[in-house]
């Protein structure tokens, strides 16, 4: 492209001049002067078209790199986001933990504060009923033979049950007050049976 331009240019010039009639000479004076003109030109030409790629590389490489800051900052607030939500359900759940924590701590002292008077109140009954067979052993030793010996068996099974209760409240661990106050009624029940039949051999004593 650019040889064609000179070739034309010449042409030009050569005409021109052989129209107003100058010399060879001058004619290619003039040809090489609006030759490095026209170089001048092309290399202007050139110089502007490569600042303007450049520039425009340049804006091309700046709107990725900020396309791609903006892509990140999206990136890191997303990341922030689950972040700050995860944090909050873990601080949620271990309120929620705590609390719960708390109702059960709650509920198992409520438990074995009931176990406990449970087994106070067995044992203030299973004493009494002790103390009313040691009566009545004590008072069976100066009865007949016959006697004592009715009295020493009904008190061996008597005691052989209290032992069974004895061993029943010790062991026992109600999981609620409800199922505390069924144990409790069934073993009164039982300690109450034993101290009739004291009751009854101390009569006959």
């Amino acid at each position: 492209m650019h040889s064609t331009t000179r070739l034309l240019i010449i042409a030009a010039l050569l005409g021109l001049g052989g129209a107003c009639n100058r010399s060879p000479s001058q004619a290619r004076e003039d040809a090489i002067e609006a030759q490095e003109k026209a170089n001048k030109e092309i290399h202007a030409a050139q110089r502007d078209q490569t600042k303007e790629a450049a520039e425009a590389n340049e804006k091309l490489s700046k709107e990725a790199a900020e396309a791609r800051q903006q892509h990140d900052d999206a990136v890191a607030e997303h990341n922030s986001q689950i972040e700050k939500a995860n944090e909050e359900a873990r601080a949620k759940a271990g309120e929620a933990q705590a609390k719960a924590d708390d109702k059960v701590a709650s509920a198992r002292e409520k438990v074995d504060d009931g176990n406990q008077d449970l087994h106070d109140w067995g044992t203030k009954k299973l004493d009494k009923l002790n103390a009313n067979i040691d009566e009545v052993r004590k008072k069976a030793s100066d009865a007949k033979p016959a006697v004592r010996a009715q009295v020493d068996a009904t008190l061996r099974d008597v005691s052989a049950e209290r032992d069974a209760v004895a061993n029943e409240l010790a062991r026992t661990r109600p999981e609620n007050p409800k199922k505390a106050e069924q144990v409790k009624a069934n073993l009164d029940q039982r300690i109450a049976r034993l101290e009739n039949r004291v009751d009854a051999l101390r009569k006959r004593l």
